[in-house]
């Protein structure tokens, strides 16, 4: 499972390298005005709070381009940055219940080395067991959070890693040590760059804090695939839309600023309604229309079977087309706010072969009613 993680997470890297390049240079200006200067310990803890956060925010921008890139969309970068702006109050607070025990142990081997240096010594061996353990399952809920899970606890990260450890924990050291390696070229780059000072010195320090996210983005993605994890509800159940459109209302003034359209507010329970069945030959499109009395949200539980996921698009009776996110596996379910009135709903394929598509139309028990 190692080899082939990063080999994957390669493959994401190369395959999202335009995005990942954007989170390196944003990266590189943040953290090093973020570590710039000097201070007096107050401050210093300060700025490593601040620099925290920032990478925490990095290597989320990381795996969502990575996950844009997995379903070959083309995403705009504010858009990106706005999304994981929104995540940022449940990224702290899953990753922040994952990694407070090792943050504790850690401070408490320092503690003791301190009072007593051969006796801290002794520890720091278990303190290290802990922090490897505990960093795979703190990148796995980053990847839940990016991927829209809306619960406040890490369910579905400790229910992915369970039974897992010894392989997830393989798998953050060997690829710690290879991102570790691959990030080098630009430390150095980083180091000369500090060196020579003046307006690029700041941005010399942070290319050496920031060389190594992207690798740890697309290999914590790399990770979340290859143990075959997924979005939890509270229920057990798969959250309908945990990876495809932003999961809650935008507001409207702010999505304009930033050139995204409002979303609907996410629906968890659904009624089935009609369902097809149809093969698409490559690049061809299938289509049909559907018509509802009232503006409503819908729900398009899409499932193919091989090769790329089929894109879905809406067409008003005027002829405006809306081209939602795609969803990212089988199976998943795709929001849509549709108008009162007919309704064109086209998929089209981008597999290299014909493939066999179902789509099922879902609706809110409210609209069923």
């Amino acid at each position: 499972m190692v080899t082939t993680t990063l080999v994957d997470t390669l493959r994401r890297a190369r395959a999202s390298w335009r995005g990942q390049l954007a989170v390196l240079v944003v990266g590189s200006v943040l953290l090093g005005l973020t570590l710039l200067g000097g201070g007096d310990a107050a401050d210093l803890q300060l700025r490593i709070l601040v620099g925290s956060t920032w990478v925490l925010l990095l290597v989320a921008a990381s795996i969502r381009v990575a996950l844009v890139a997995e379903a070959e969309l083309e995403d705009e970068l504010p858009a990106v940055g706005y999304e994981v702006l929104k995540m940022l109050p449940r990224l702290l607070t899953q990753v922040g219940l994952i990694v407070a025990f090792p943050m504790i142990v850690t401070w408490l081997a320092m503690q003791l080395a301190s009072a007593m240096p051969v006796l801290g010594l002794l520890t720091f061996p278990a303190a290290f067991a802990v922090v490897v353990f505990t960093a795979g399952p703190a990148l796995l809920a980053m990847c839940a959070v990016v991927m829209h899970d809306r619960d406040w606890l890490p369910r579905s990260t400790l229910h992915a890693v369970r039974g897992r450890q010894a392989a997830i924990a393989g798998i953050v050291l060997a690829g710690g040590v290879a991102a570790g390696m691959a990030a080098l070229p630009l430390a150095l780059i980083g180091f000369v760059l500090n060196a020579v000072g003046g307006m690029l010195g700041f941005a010399g320090i942070g290319l050496v804090a920031a060389g190594i996210l992207p690798w740890i983005g697309c290999g914590a993605l790399a990770t979340w695939r290859a143990i075959g994890a997924s979005v939890d509800a509270a229920s057990g159940g798969e959250v309908p839309a945990a990876a495809s459109h932003p999961a809650s209302v935008l507001d409207t003034d702010v999505a304009a600023a930033f050139g995204l359209a409002p979303t609907p507010a996410p629906v968890t329970t659904w009624l089935d309604g009609p369902a097809w069945d149809v093969a698409i030959e490559p690049g061809a499109a299938w289509g049909t229309w559907i018509r509802i009395e009232t503006p409503s949200v819908l729900g398009f539980r899409l499932s193919w079977h091989g090769g790329t996921a089929p894109l879905v698009a809406f067409a008003s009776e005027a002829g405006a087309w809306t081209h939602p996110d795609p969803v990212w596996a089988s199976g998943d379910v795709l929001q849509a706010a549709l108008p009162a009135g007919s309704t064109y709903v086209q998929v089209t394929s981008r597999a290299a072969a014909a493939q066999a598509v179902t789509l099922n139309l879902l609706v809110p028990p409210a609209v069923a009613a």
